[in-house]
């Protein structure tokens, strides 16, 4: 890692109000080193362009000095911290526009020779979830890695299929990574971090998932892999900002057919439209990236979904299954009903979690659970 110096530096520009990553890093290009800045007065600030509103934000942040405080913070925490110059920094975020300055992570941040993002609509069809799935199945099987963004519907999908095929996926958020979004996608995180893989932001790990920071973390997602592919998405979507983000970045994008009557396939055919390449098959991704084809006909996911229909059920599953058999329900309408026969919050959220990865159930867009 570069010098601690050059981190606190970061970490104290970072933490100023109305202090953004551009005008971060116009900041330390004319002010390179941290103790530089610490000598500068409010005067000198405004000279460099800064309003008065934020010089005077900077210079209180600078003196203070909480940014050590935040940084050994850290330190003693499972975020990890790697910045631009850094080996470890993804080299293929080196190569965009306006790459973070910085990274916090969990988990395993190891180069990765290939990687595939797998984007698409939070309100996702059973189709998009079932395609999403296999593609990242097929990807992790053959090598590759799932880059996506946690989120509901098609993100879901693609990390569950991956860890699924007991295989490495990132997940790229648009809030810090002690702040996952949405809450309900912990226990996935786990597992993501568990198999290999990694939670990552360029954001301050306790930054909320402010909307204006989505459309920024998707030029990541786009910038860590080789090829974007989107599974469903409407016109208006930010999926496309990912794949607009791709085409500027140089990377591949794909796109999935479907309905010409469901409004999540308009998203595609229009980038299949405009030149991106149309995926006719799980596999044809591979083909695209030279990876090798899984040597089964079947699907790797099919294949496990099927198994894990054979598993013999748990007593606290079963229950589950029950409650949904009327019904599709919210978390805190089945923890109520659960509950009562003796199945505590915590467990619940388990259980819940290797039904969906086991293909027993799925949530929708707004969190109901169903069979």
């Amino acid at each position: 890692m570069k010098s601690n110096s050059d981190l606190l530096y970061w970490i104290a520009l970072l933490n100023t109000p109305g202090i953004g990553q551009i005008t971060a890093r116009r900041i330390k290009e004319q002010v390179p080193t941290l103790h530089q800045a610490k000598e500068l007065e409010e005067a000198d600030w405004l000279q460099k362009g800064l309003r008065h509103d934020i010089a005077q934000s900077l210079c209180d942040t600078l003196h203070k000095e909480e940014y050590v405080k935040i940084v050994d913070s850290l330190e003693r925490t499972k975020v990890r911290i790697v910045l631009e110059a850094d080996e470890h920094y993804p080299p293929s975020l080196r190569q965009i526009p306006h790459p973070p300055p910085l990274l916090f992570y969990v988990g395993q941040l190891e180069p990765f020779v290939t990687s595939v993002a797998i984007v698409g609509t939070r309100k996702c069809t059973s189709y998009g979830t079932r395609v999403a799935q296999e593609i990242a199945a097929d990807v992790v099987k053959s090598g590759g890695v799932v880059i996506s963004g946690l989120a509901y519907g098609i993100d879901h999908a693609a990390h569950v299929g991956a860890v699924n095929a007991s295989g490495r996926t990132v997940a790229v958020l648009g809030s810090g990574v002690g702040e996952i979004y949405p809450r309900e996608h912990r226990d996935l995180a786990r597992r993501i971090v568990e198999q290999g893989g990694a939670i990552i932001s360029e954001f301050l790990p306790w930054e909320k998932p402010l909307r204006r920071n989505f459309p920024q973390r998707n030029r990541v997602i786009s910038g860590m892999a080789q090829a974007v592919v989107v599974v469903e998405a409407a016109k208006k979507s930010g999926s496309l900002i990912t794949a607009a983000y791709a085409v500027e970045q140089n990377r591949d994008v794909a796109a999935v057919p479907g309905s010409i009557f469901s409004v999540y396939s308009q998203g595609p055919h229009e980038l299949i439209a405009d030149g991106a390449i149309p995926l006719f098959s799980t596999h044809d991704v591979l083909h695209t990236l030279g990876l090798a084809v899984p040597a089964s006909e079947n699907s790797i996911l099919s294949e496990q979904f099927d198994s894990a229909h054979e598993k013999k059920l748990t007593d606290a599953e079963e229950m589950v299954l029950r409650e949904l058999s009327t019904h599709a329900k919210m978390p805190g309408e089945l923890s109520a009903a659960l509950s009562v026969l003796g199945i505590p919050v915590g467990q619940l959220s388990m259980v819940l979690m290797q039904l969906e990865l086991a293909g027993r159930i799925r949530r929708d867009s707004v969190g109901m659970y169903t069979i």
